[in-house]
C-alpha cells in the first residue's frame, strides 16, 4: 500500500466531511425531538389552561384568568356555552312534550274508556270488527245477545259467532243503511235486526237488538185485522145484498124518503165493503203470502183499467189516455198488479176536477219496466208527498170519503212494488197534478217471442 502525502490529505478530509455530516444530522434529530417534546408540552399547557378557563366560567372570582386566552378560545367557549344553552332548552322542550304526551295518552285513555262505559249502556248490542272481520270489542247487551266471552270470542270472525247463510251473504256485500233480520244463534225463538256500518279504515261496527217482542206485536195486529176484516166481511156482504135488492125490485107504495135512506145505506156498505176488502189484501201482503206468478199482459190491463176509469168518472168527463210499448209481459201475481194499477187510476180519477185529463204510460228501458199515472188533479203539498203511502192518510179527507175512497189503496201500492223489488216515486205540487212511478226490476220482464 503505497500512501502518498496528496492522497492521504484527500482521505482524510474525506472522513472529516462525513463526520461533520454526521454530527449535524445527529444534532438535527436531536433539535427535532427537542422541538417536538416542546411542541407537546405547550400543547398540554394549552389545554390545561384551556380547562381551567372552563372551570373557572363557573366558578366565582376566577374570571380574572380571561385575559390569558385568545380571542378563538374565548369565541370557542361561548360557542360551547351558547350549544350548552341550547341542548339545555331542548332538553326541557322534550321533556315538557314528553309530559304532554302522557296526558294526552292518559285522557284519550280516560275518553276512550268513557265511551265504551257508555256504549255498554246502550240496550242495543254493539260489536267492533276489524278489517277481516275480526270481533275487537263488544257491551254488555252483545254480552247477553250473542253469549259472548273474552277469553273464548275475542279475535273469532263475526262469521263463526252468527252462523248463518243469510248473514254470510250480508256480511260479504255490506249495503249502506240496509238491515237483515235472521235468528239468533244463541236462541231459535229470537228474532234479530242486524246491521253493519263501515268506519275508520276498513273496520265495521255491528249492531244487533232482539225484534221477538215488535214482531210479536205485528203479528198480533196482522192477525187482529184479518180475522176482523173477515168476521165483518159476512155480515156485511148479506146486508149490502139485500139493500142492493129492495133498491133493484122498488115497492109501490115505496115513498122518497125510503129510497134515499136505501141509497145511503148502499153507498155506506159499499164504502165499509171495500175498506174489509183493502184491510184483507193488505194483511195478505204483510203476512208475505204470495200468489202464484204469471205472465201478466199490461197492455190489455191497462186497457180495462182505462175502462174502470171510464165508469168510475161518470158524468165528469175525465180523459183517459195511454201510451203504451208492445212486446213486453211483466212477471208477478195478476191480481196484485191488478190492484196496484186499479188503485193508482181510481186515486187519479177522484182527485182531478171534472173534464181533467189522466195519461196511463208503460214503457221498459235499461233499468225495468216504468208504470206511470199522471193527472191535473188538486195536486199534492210537498210536506205530504213523504206520508200518502200511510194507511188512512188522505190529501183531502172530505173529497176521498165522497167518492168513497179508503185510504189504503197506495199502501197497497207500496206493498206490491216492495214485494216485487220495486220503487214507487211520486212528483207532484199543489193545482199542477202528480205523477205517480212505478219501476219494475228488470229481471221481472219478459220479451214476448215472435
Amino acid at each position: 500500500m503505497n500512501l502518498t502525502r496528496p492522497t492521504l490529505i484527500k482521505d482524510v478530509a474525506v472522513y472529516l466531511v462525513f463526520l461533520t455530516i454526521a454530527a449535524l444530522v445527529g444534532y438535527a434529530a436531536g433539535l427535532i425531538l427537542e422541538l417536538l417534546l416542546l411542541a407537546t408540552t405547550l400543547t398540554g399547557i394549552f389545554l390545561f389552561l384551556q380547562m381551567t378557563f372552563l372551570a373557572a366560567e363557573h366558578q366565582p372570582g376566577r374570571n380574572r384568568y380571561r385575559f390569558l386566552f385568545a380571542g378563538s378560545t374565548r369565541h370557542l367557549q361561548q360557542k360551547f356555552n351558547s350549544n350548552k344553552r341550547r341542548i339545555s332548552e331542548l332538553e326541557t322542550s322534550v321533556a315538557l312534550s314528553d309530559k304532554a304526551l302522557q296526558r294526552a295518552e292518559a285522557d284519550a285513555t280516560t275518553s276512550l274508556q268513557a265511551f265504551r262505559d257508555s256504549l255498554s249502556a246502550l240496550p242495543d248490542a254493539l260489536i267492533a270488527l276489524d278489517r277481516n272481520n275480526r270481533i275487537e270489542w263488544w257491551n254488555n247487551a252483545a254480552t247477553e245477545l250473542f253469549s259472548l266471552s273474552h277469553s273464548l270470542d275475542k279475535n273469532k270472525r263475526i262469521e263463526v259467532v252468527i252462523n248463518n247463510e243469510r248473514f254470510r251473504t250480508y256480511a260479504a256485500n255490506l249495503a249502506p243503511n240496509r238491515a237483515i233480520e235472521i235468528r239468533s244463534p244463541t236462541a231459535a225463538d229470537k228474532l234479530l235486526s242486524v246491521q253493519m256500518v263501515r268506519y275508520g279504515e276498513g273496520k265495521k261496527l255491528l249492531q244487533a237488538k232482539d225484534q221477538t217482542h215488535l214482531r210479536q206485536l205485528e203479528q198480533i195486529r196482522q192477525d187482529f185485522i184479518a180475522n176482523t176484516s173477515h168476521e165483518l166481511r159476512t155480515p156485511l156482504t148479506v146486508v149490502h145484498g139485500y139493500i142492493e135488492t129492495l133498491m133493484d125490485h122498488p115497492h109501490a107504495d115505496e115513498t122518497s124518503t125510503l129510497a134515499d135512506t136505501l141509497t145511503a145505506m148502499y153507498r155506506q156498505t159499499s164504502r165499509i165493503k171495500n175498506i174489509v176488502e183493502d184491510m184483507l189484501t193488505l194483511s195478505r201482503l204483510e203476512q208475505d203470502a204470495r200468489g202464484p206468478s204469471e205472465m201478466v199482459d199490461m197492455v190489455r190491463l191497462l186497457n180495462s183499467a182505462r175502462d174502470e176509469a171510464t165508469m168510475l168518472s161518470g158524468d165528469q168527463g175525465h180523459k183517459v189516455s195511454i201510451e203504451a210499448q208492445t212486446g213486453f209481459l211483466l212477471l208477478g201475481n195478476q191480481e196484485e198488479i191488478r190492484s196496484l194499477v186499479a188503485n193508482l187510476v181510481s186515486n187519479a180519477i177522484r182527485y182531478t176536477t171534472a173534464g181533467g185529463e189522466i195519461a196511463l204510460r208503460w214503457w221498459i228501458d235499461d233499468n225495468g219496466a216504468y208504470f206511470t199515472v199522471t193527472d191535473t188533479g188538486i195536486g199534492i203539498a210537498p210536506s205530504q208527498i213523504s206520508r200518502i203511502t200511510e194507511r188512512f192518510y188522505r190529501v183531502d179527507t172530505a173529497r176521498s170519503r165522497e167518492t168513497g175512497g179508503t185510504g189504503l189503496g197506495l199502501a197497497i201500492v207500496k206493498h206490491v212494488l216492495t214485494r216485487m223489488g220495486g220503487e214507487l216515486s211520486i212528483a207532484s205540487a199543489p193545482g199542477t197534478g202528480s205523477t205517480f212511478t212505478c219501476l219494475f226490476p228488470r229481471l221481472s220482464v219478459r220479451r214476448i217471442s215472435t
